[in-house]
């Protein structure tokens, strides 16, 4: 798959634990992404992603409807590629982002929420949404919370991934780890 032209929720990740060097090679087009299609778990979570999308409308009772095609936007001279799982409504009518994952029994919420809150905020800024709700499957446990977005936790992001791309823009080659983890432990998770 072709990886260049734009950040996407996964390099956001990627970007804020600074592994620089090898994202910019891949964006720039000297390096192929890996092919992640024969991994278990990757394939494990994508045949899952219906069960669970499933399971929190049953769980909820919220429309849940697919979600709309990828979508790119241009934020702050950035160009984004964003597309989520779905779009939930919940009980008030108001939609926000689903983002499912399936991951082992040993990892928690707090795991879940510090490694993908980039992403989700991401998908949340490209589809204008206040919201988005994680549905995880732990091992074989199940469970769910809501997200609201934060515009200062946004703004640490979109600083970062406006920084690589500018080395990409200019080809300049990172040659240290710039990215910097973000504390998330002020956003507001289920209304709290």
């Amino acid at each position: 798959m072709k990886r260049t032209g734009f950040i996407g929720g996964s390099d956001l990740y990627t970007i804020l634990n600074g592994n620089w060097n090898e994202l910019w090679q891949v964006k720039t087009g000297r390096k192929e992404p890996d092919d992640l299609s024969g991994q278990f778990n990757v394939a494990l979570g994508t045949k899952t992603e219906a069960f669970n999308i499933e399971w929190l409308r049953k769980q909820t009772g919220w429309d849940i409807l697919p979600s709309p095609e990828t979508v790119r936007k241009k934020i702050s001279g950035v160009p984004y590629q964003a597309r989520a799982d779905a779009i939930a409504y919940d009980d008030d009518g108001t939609p926000m982002i689903v983002e499912c994952k399936h991951t082992s029994s040993y990892k928690d919420m707090n795991n879940i929420i510090s490694m993908y809150l980039p992403q989700v905020h991401l998908y949340m800024r490209v589809h204008e949404l206040q919201a988005a709700v994680f549905s995880v499957i732990f091992g074989n446990k199940w469970e769910y919370v809501k997200v609201d977005y934060d515009h200062e936790f946004w703004m640490k992001v979109s600083t970062q991934a406006f920084q690589f791309w500018q080395m990409v823009e200019a080809d300049i080659e990172p040659t240290k780890d710039y990215g910097e983890p973000i504390d998330w432990t002020k956003i507001a998770i289920n209304g709290l």
